[in-house]
């Protein structure tokens, strides 16, 4: 699938994760420890398969501040200097920005050369310094689903642009990728096609 999407200016692809929700955990029946031993194995099999120049993003999966720690040591050389990294199940936690601060605080203890990408973050976290001076990047859904239920295009580029702006996404990045994606401005319910566009990840300034 990566390399499928190369050529059309992909900049970037997330390992499969296994999630450490405790709704993940219950799904599997495994450990925390046996998530992160997956993850990584996911990310060297799809490492191993090529990606054609698509940057990889190896992601630290955890419950706790430590666990995403050891996480981090048991990629090992797999992160190097200044890479762009995934911190995953935090989407449950964004009603206290307080503890992913704490997850990315650790994690930025151990390599203060990473750039953290923040997954499912939502406008309560993205506001609050804490986390976003934490983070290079980050996405979320927020948007989409707030669009679909208040009668709007949940796949409109000027929806997730919206929501970018509102958090102090870039704005020449917003714009870039929306250009890039080829986003369709938002239109009534009715006159919607069938066609999906993918969204792409927010910068954050």
């Amino acid at each position: 699938m990566i390399r499928r999407y190369a050529q059309t200016e992909l900049i970037a692809a997330s390992t499969q994760d296994y999630m450490c929700e405790r709704v993940g955990l219950r799904a599997t029946g495994l450990t925390v420890a046996r998530h992160q031993v997956l993850t990584i194995e996911r990310f060297d099999a799809i490492w191993d398969a090529g990606t054609d120049g698509v940057h990889l993003l190896p992601v630290l999966q955890g419950r706790s501040p430590d666990d995403y720690r050891r996480h981090l040591e048991a990629y090992g050389d797999r992160i190097g200097h200044g890479a762009w990294v995934g911190v995953g199940s935090l989407c449950k936690r964004q009603g206290d920005p307080a503890v992913i601060a704490a997850i990315l605080d650790a994690v930025l203890l151990d390599r203060t050369d990473l750039r953290l990408h923040g997954f499912g973050c939502k406008r309560t976290s993205l506001l609050d310094p804490r986390v976003r001076r934490r983070l290079a990047s980050a996405d979320s859904m927020a948007w989409s689903y707030a669009a679909r239920f208040e009668g709007r295009d949940q796949n409109a580029w000027d929806e997730a642009g919206r929501f970018a702006l509102g958090v102090g996404g870039c704005p020449e990045a917003v714009e870039r990728l929306a250009t890039q994606a080829g986003w369709r401005r938002s239109v009534p319910r009715a006159a919607e096609g069938t066609s999906r566009r993918v969204g792409a990840a927010l910068w954050l300034q």
